[in-house]
């Protein structure tokens, strides 16, 4: 943006697309796309061994000595099928939901200590104003005296002024 009160004016092109990610139109849907295309890439990548996996486990000795147990599911109704895989279902977004919400957290974070970074301060100890006020004052002499200079002249020595006790109280 070329506003001057634009944050986005003092970050590099990184705070820029960490932005636009947080900040998309689409309800957030830009953030979910890319965690789903990254989510699809990894199970891409790692299909080989996941398909060695699998196919080892359905060979197994294990997995058809279980028969009686898990058979019973193969030969159910649609609607018990259905219902499994309406469980699962919301598992896998539950978990989904959950990893993107993380992955939010971190790009929040991320976002805000680039921009603690990139933008300057104006406000407060530190500032642009603040600096230019001191030097402002240090460059003006409204003829007051330093620090050491006013000490010197209140040191009083006792000789100067020689204050008896009975002075004090002779006024009463």
């Amino acid at each position: 943006d070329s506003s001057e009160y634009s944050l986005l004016a003092h970050v590099n092109f990184k705070g820029f697309i960490i932005s636009t990610i947080l900040l998309d139109l689409a309800n957030g849907y830009v953030l979910k796309g890319l965690l789903a295309l990254s989510i699809l890439s990894v199970l891409i990548v790692a299909m080989p061994v996941i398909e060695l996996l699998i196919s080892r486990f359905l060979v197994s000795g294990f997995f058809w000595s279980k028969w009686p147990t898990w058979g019973k599911f193969v030969h159910a109704a649609l609607p018990l099928k259905l219902l499994i895989g309406q469980l699962l279902w919301k598992g896998a977004a539950k978990s989904f939901s959950s990893l993107e919400s993380k992955v939010k957290e971190y790009i929040v974070d991320l976002e805000c200590s680039i921009l603690e970074e990139n933008v300057p301060i104006t406000v407060g100890v530190g500032s642009e104003e603040d600096l230019e006020e001191e030097q402002l004052l240090d460059s003006d002499d409204f003829g007051t005296e330093s620090v050491e200079e006013s000490e010197e002249d209140t040191d009083v020595s006792e000789e100067e002024y020689d204050v008896s006790e009975d002075d004090e109280y002779d006024s009463e």
